[in-house]
């Protein structure tokens, strides 16, 4: 029997100059906790029938930006976020037992700059970005001791990535508009960092790149719309969408 609570209060506000910079800061509050009842820990012999965890986190969040007379706008913005702990119903060897994971925290850091040109028919932004994780979480596969396989969530360690995005809009007249964006990004685990493995032995894993992230992404997109009657309008769109190849697991 798993409980979760969450109760949170945020507040933000901002502040335009009239030189044409605004400033904005948030702070948010939250109390959680996570309770784990294992019905079955009289079964295997186990003295943790109940475990709970919970802690009070705050989160600021800040930004800055500048508008230009010719609709041209620079930002840069700070937030700082979590994800909670929680139990697994399996130890790292796979013997039943609550097993705790710890939250995971990230700081992220952003700077961007949006670009109107043409008249306003065509629209460039482009950002860089950086995110300090701390103890993160990753789903694992295990082997368990009495056959079959259940899913751990495991605190690896902390990763940080960096990378670069940039997107456009183009219309091009009444009836077409083009739209594409690119993205590179970087990523590795810090030292430290290790992972229970299938065979429910331990990895190493610092500097490698976590899972599921692909270094590149691109897309191109095609829209075309125009009315052909009193009450019907033609719309047709072609996309393309592509991202580089990406790690199923922590060990690369």
């Amino acid at each position: 029997y798993r409980e979760y609570e969450h109760t949170a209060a945020f507040v933000t506000t901002s502040y335009r100059f009239t030189t044409g910079w605004e400033l904005g800061l948030g702070l948010r509050v939250d109390d959680w906790s996570a309770n784990t009842l294992d019905r079955n820990a009289t079964l295997y012999g186990t003295n943790t029938p109940f475990l709970e965890q919970g802690e009070t986190e705050v989160m600021p969040k800040a930004s800055a930006s500048y508008s230009f007379d010719n609709g041209a706008m620079a930002y840069a913005t700070y937030a700082k976020g979590f994800e909670p702990g929680g139990y697994n119903l399996y130890n790292p060897v796979g013997v039943p037992l609550l097993n705790p994971f710890k939250k995971e925290q990230a700081n992220s850091y952003e700077v961007g700059i949006k670009l109107p040109l043409a008249d306003n028919t065509l629209e460039l932004n482009a950002a860089v970005f950086y995110i300090d994780y701390k103890d993160r979480q990753f789903e694992i596969q295990q082997q368990i001791a009495i056959g079959g396989i259940v899913e751990n969530i495991l605190n690896v360690g902390d990763s940080e990535q960096y990378g670069i995005e940039a997107d456009f809009r183009w219309r091009v007249n009444d009836f077409l508009t083009l739209s594409g964006n690119a993205g590179w990004l970087d990523a590795e685990f810090k030292p430290g960092a290790f992972v229970v493995n299938v065979n429910s032995g331990i990895s190493e894993v610092s500097g490698n790149f976590p899972p599921w992230i692909s270094d590149y992404s691109y897309s191109l997109g095609a829209q075309f719309e125009k009315p052909i009657s009193a009450g019907m309008t033609l719309r047709a769109r072609l996309d393309w969408v592509g991202k580089g190849p990406y790690w199923f697991n922590m060990e690369n």
